[in-house]
């Protein structure tokens, strides 16, 4: 059950970033100072990750959650 009516949840809904959001921001950034080089919000991928490249070991799962990839 939503706790939101209709135009509020909507409301909310619009105001949620989905890319260049300011952590993905910062990201891109440490990985360009660190060398790395990427594409960010690929859409040709599933899901549209939000960044990828061939030698990125990383995987960016939640916004405050990076995970090293094994």
């Amino acid at each position: 059950m939503d706790v939101h009516d209709k135009a509020t949840r909507s409301k909310n809904m619009r105001a949620i970033g989905t890319f260049d959001t300011a952590i993905e921001k910062r990201l891109a950034g440490l990985l360009t100072q660190a060398g790395f080089s990427f594409t960010a919000q690929e859409a040709t991928l599933p899901g549209r990750p939000g960044f990828c490249g061939e030698r990125l070991p990383l995987r960016y799962l939640y916004p405050r959650l990076l995970l090293a990839s094994s």
